[in-house]
């Protein structure tokens, strides 16, 4: 397990953040960032700009008001997303739907926000652990089946 953890390195960062990184994140915006959403607030071109006005946000939009948002609501709004590209040879804006990596990063974003408030935690404290295994047990009232 821990060849794994190191061979995966950068992926483990984007999917657990530590209490310090916690704290120091107040904003949607800041969060975006984190999750690695390129761009900036009004530029709907950008995958951060495009998210911020899916979801309403401006650069100072609090990242808690998010956080109470539930995940059902947040998920489905996240899947409409689309983000306006420009064609290769120019002219008009046209709309495309999120990659898989865009939505990850949008829903790690409503992630960071309920762990803000608390409502969910670190993957350190959200993991299961190892399953637990039943051990056998003799009982007084055990029934002998007779097969034939």
């Amino acid at each position: 397990m821990i060849v794994l953890h190191l061979a995966n390195r950068s992926l483990w960062d984007m999917t657990d953040i530590s209490d310090a990184e916690l704290q120091a994140i107040t904003t949607v915006s800041e969060a975006a960032t984190k999750t690695g959403l390129a761009g900036a607030h009004g530029d709907e071109l950008t995958p951060k700009g495009s998210f911020l006005k899916l979801i309403g946000a401006d650069d100072a939009s609090p990242v808690n008001s998010l956080g109470i948002i539930s995940v059902a609501d947040y998920t489905a709004t996240v899947q409409t997303w689309q983000i306006k590209q420009r064609p290769p040879g120019g002219g008009d804006p046209t709309d495309r739907l999120s990659t898989l990596i865009e939505t990850g990063q949008a829903l790690y974003v409503g992630r960071i926000a309920r762990m803000k408030l608390g409502i969910e935690g670190t993957l350190a404290i959200n993991s299961p652990g190892l399953p637990s295994v039943p051990t056998p047990t003799a009982s007084a009232s055990a029934r002998k089946i007779k097969m034939n």
